[in-house]
């Protein structure tokens, strides 16, 4: 049976660090959901579709922009949930990405014992040296100061879901704190399954 391991959580958690390397590890492919977002864009009309194209940094406040977040999310779980039922020739893999949400993987994907759900959370202050270092990037448009408090504010409460419905759903949660604290545990975790 091809094991796939879903990783979930807030921008920043460290989701595509966590991929790239328990994929490594297992000798497996990694795919992020940004990934799989990218490709249905192109498949889809964007009138019939547009909560793919929603882009969350366009609301007014850190809580628009999280519920912006997750109304994406639940589209481009469609997606998602197609490709863990057809990833072959692949035999086995990561996903990773914000489209990973427990109460989704619950309803979808609850009584599979070939899948593993992962989510990670990071400390209020990891999150801000985060957004600050990304914000150095010329692709990255949270500039000013105003942008990066938005950001963190949004990505707190993206990451408040995210503990809050995986401890609801009974999923492993790994509050990592930075990377160390909990990180290699995780990975050698993830390698085992």
């Amino acid at each position: 049976m091809d094991k796939v391991i879903l990783i979930g959580g807030a921008p920043g958690a460290g989701k595509s660090t966590l991929a790239k390397e328990i994929a490594l590890a297992r000798g497996v492919n990694w795919i992020s959901t940004d990934q799989i977002r990218t490709i249905m864009q192109k498949a889809a009309n964007k009138e019939l579709n547009p909560d793919l194209f929603i882009d969350a940094n366009t609301g007014k406040s850190a809580k628009e922009s999280t519920e912006l977040e997750l109304k994406k999310a639940k589209a481009v779980w469609k997606g998602v949930a197609e490709f863990i039922e057809h990833n072959n020739p692949w035999e086995g893999c990561v996903i990773e990405g914000t489209a990973i949400l427990p109460h989704l993987v619950a309803r979808d994907l609850n009584d599979r014992p070939d899948v593993l759900s992962v989510f990670v959370v990071q400390s209020e202050k990891t999150i801000k040296q985060v957004i600050a270092e990304r914000s150095k990037n010329p692709w990255i448009n949270t500039k000013t100061l105003e942008q990066q408090e938005k950001k963190v504010e949004q990505t707190v409460l993206f990451g408040s879901f995210i503990k809050q419905e995986a401890n609801r759903h009974g999923f492993m949660l790994y509050e990592l704190s930075g990377f160390a604290d909990r990180y290699d545990e995780l990975i050698a975790r993830c390698v085992k399954f």
